[in-house]
């Protein structure tokens, strides 16, 4: 173990643990950003619910968009299926911007917002269906892709000694904040005010997004709460099975030596077919609902 002090207006050390990784304590989360990190929950999890209408409600609007722009339904489709892609394509080179300070958190959730309002845009007024694919499959899926790497990254960077929880309830919010679009596109949306809606929601939602996204902040490289010893062994006995059975890293990895690990490969895996279940039920289930009447 080595320790360094540093001479600064708030002073903190650098402990480096057995396995090389690196802590920054010392200084709070108020002074860093002169505010209680638990902001950094709320605010992720605004901007997640500001981009949730885009993936899960967009397919209760299929048959008003079928009929308003006499798209066939494997357009429909398609343009789910491209909005995915770049949703899913933007994370990593997202996340080496982010990680070599080029991408701030603020100017990716700020981008997020701008591709939510570009994507509504052109479901509400695309001349042609090549321009929904741009508008809304690329542009609306790279935005999305932006704040949801943004937003899950932030909570875990403010709370690296309990992150579980936290994270689960932002990245939660991806999918419970579509349930009022998916009530206004099936009951209220129709060919006589379908441009409206579209525009109204796509304001409201790169408002939220927006607003959220301008008070991120992200905390130093390596930050860890002063009050939390992250050199220490807890005396619970549940936290010491815990940490048998899910050992920290042994070191920190570059994403080029994560990439010659099974874990990665494993766990990309895991998530392609957790994806593939979530977009079965987004494509599927909801038309198989509305023709039995029930959703």
């Amino acid at each position: 173990m080595t320790t360094t002090d540093f001479s600064t207006p708030v002073p903190y050390r650098e402990v480096t643990d057995v396995n090389g990784r690196l802590y920054r304590i010392g200084e709070t989360d108020r002074d860093i950003m002169g505010r209680p990190r638990w902001t950094m929950v709320l605010f992720p999890w605004m901007g997640m619910l500001g981009i949730s209408s885009s993936e899960y409600a967009f397919t209760s609007a299929e048959d008003t968009l079928h009929d308003a722009h006499l798209w066939s339904s494997g357009h429909i489709f398609w343009l789910m299926g491209v909005w995915v892609f770049f949703q899913a394509a933007v994370a990593f080179p997202a996340g080496q911007l982010r990680e070599s300070g080029k991408l701030p958190a603020r100017y990716a959730m700020m981008l997020g917002a701008l591709g939510t309002i570009l994507g509504y845009l052109s479901l509400a007024f695309a001349p042609h269906v090549i321009v929904a694919y741009l508008g809304f499959g690329m542009f609306s899926g790279i935005g999305a892709g932006l704040v949801y790497a943004t937003c899950v990254n932030m909570v875990g960077k403010w709370y690296p000694e309990r992150k579980g929880g936290k994270t689960g309830l932002v990245n939660g919010g991806f999918a419970y904040g579509s349930v009022p679009f998916v009530f206004l596109f099936t009951s209220y949306m129709d060919l006589s005010n379908y441009e409206t809606v579209l525009v109204a929601v796509g304001l409201v939602c790169c408002s939220v997004v927006a607003f959220a996204g301008w008070f991120f902040k992200d905390p130093p490289k390596g930050w860890w709460p002063a009050h939390a010893d992250p050199l220490k062994v807890s005396d619970d006995p549940r936290v010491r099975r815990a940490l048998e059975k899910n050992p920290p890293a042994v070191k920190q990895y570059t994403p080029r030596e994560a990439a010659r690990t099974p874990v990665l490969w494993m766990m990309w895996f895991c998530l392609l077919c957790t994806a593939g279940i979530n977009i079965f039920g987004i494509a599927f289930q909801v038309p198989f609902g509305k023709d039995m009447g029930f959703a």
